[in-house]
């Protein structure tokens, strides 16, 4: 098995403070897309109600994620975005599985 990490981050947003959340979201993405240990950042809205965002993240390693939390430009985000949710933000690590995401047209 590799060092890659796979996490799913929920964000339970409060009523009416989507759109800012996304707004606040999207140069941190933009950003995280150009770490070095990323290879998947995507944001996502749930069909759920009511709506939550939910990240879906993949990462060479563990230390890619440690590095990713001390990138300058989460520094705004974290420090605005707790007045905008429900809650924390539950994050679940995963451990990938070979073969269990395979990307279409490769084995």
């Amino acid at each position: 098995m590799s060092d890659e990490i796979v996490q799913v981050a929920t964000l339970r947003v409060r009523s009416g403070r989507m759109e800012e959340v996304i707004e606040l979201l999207r140069p941190a993405l933009a950003a995280t897309h150009g770490e070095a240990g990323c290879l998947k950042y995507a944001l996502h809205i749930s069909q759920e109600e009511p709506p939550s965002l939910v990240m879906i993240e993949r990462w060479v390693s563990p230390d890619a994620v440690i590095s990713h939390r001390q990138e300058p430009h989460l520094a705004e985000v974290m420090e605005r975005l707790p007045a905008l949710l429900e809650g924390t933000i539950d994050v679940v690590r995963l451990d990938p599985l070979p073969g269990g995401d395979a990307v279409k047209g490769q084995v």
